[in-house]
C-alpha cells in the first residue's frame, strides 16, 4: 500500500470519468479551494492526514472519496459533486446523511433533531438532539442489553434551536432526571411525548 499526501499531490484539472463515463479511480481532481482523491478497491492508498472522507454511492458501488483539506465546508463538496455527478448518485458526507445529488433540497440547512428514547428496563427517556438520530440511536444500542425504543423526534431548523429546545426540555423535567440526559418515564413524560 502506499501513501500519498493530498496536499502536495499533482492535479488533474478535468472533470471526473469513471466506470460509467464520470470517474476514474485511483486518480485526484482539483476543484475550486479543494481537491479529492477517488480510491480505486483493487489498489488502497493510504493518505496523509488534513483529509476527510465521504462515500460516493454511483449504480451501486460504493466509493471513498477523500476531500483535502479537511476544513472545507460540506456544502462545498457538494456542490462540486452536483456538478459533475448522475441523476441517481447519492454521496455520504462524514456526518453519514445521506444525499441524493440531483435533489434540489439546500445543503446549508442544517436540520437537527430532538430524539425521546426508551429504555424499557429501565423505564428511563433519554432526551438528546442529533442531525442523524437512528445512528445516535444505534450508538446507545451497543452499550444496552434491552432494545431501545425511539418514541418520538422533533425537527428544528439549526443546531442552535436544538441546543436551546434539548435545554429547555431539561429544565422542565429537571425533577424527573435520573443522571445526565436520561430521565424517569414518568406519566407525565408520557403525556407530553404523546401530545407531540
Amino acid at each position: 500500500m502506499k501513501t500519498i499526501g493530498l496536499a502536495t499531490a499533482r492535479w488533474q484539472y478535468h472533470t471526473p470519468h469513471s466506470i460509467d463515463g464520470r470517474i476514474t479511480l485511483g486518480k485526484i481532481y482539483y476543484f475550486e479551494g479543494g481537491s479529492a482523491y477517488f480510491h480505486h478497491p483493487q489498489k488502497p492508498v493510504r493518505l496523509g492526514y488534513g483529509h476527510k472522507d465521504f462515500t460516493l454511492i454511483q449504480n451501486k458501488h460504493r466509493i471513498k472519496v477523500s476531500i483535502y483539506p479537511r476544513s472545507l465546508a460540506n456544502k462545498k463538496v457538494i456542490e462540486w459533486f452536483k456538478t459533475w455527478s448522475g441523476d441517481e448518485d447519492v454521496i455520504i458526507p462524514p456526518n453519514g446523511v445521506k444525499i441524493k445529488l440531483c435533489d434540489e433540497v439546500s445543503v446549508t440547512e442544517r436540520k437537527e433533531f430532538i430524539y425521546f428514547i426508551l429504555n424499557s428496563d429501565s423505564n428511563a427517556v433519554k432526551i438528546g438532539r442529533a442531525k442523524n438520530v437512528l445512528k445516535r440511536k444505534n450508538t446507545l444500542q451497543v452499550a444496552n442489553p434491552v432494545e431501545l425504543v425511539l418514541l418520538k423526534t422533533i425537527e428544528v431548523n439549526s443546531g442552535k434551536e436544538a441546543k436551546e429546545k434539548e435545554e429547555s426540555l431539561h429544565g422542565k423535567f429537571a425533577h424527573l432526571r435520573i443522571l445526565g440526559e436520561w430521565f424517569q418515564y414518568s406519566t407525565e413524560l408520557q403525556e407530553f411525548i404523546g401530545r407531540l
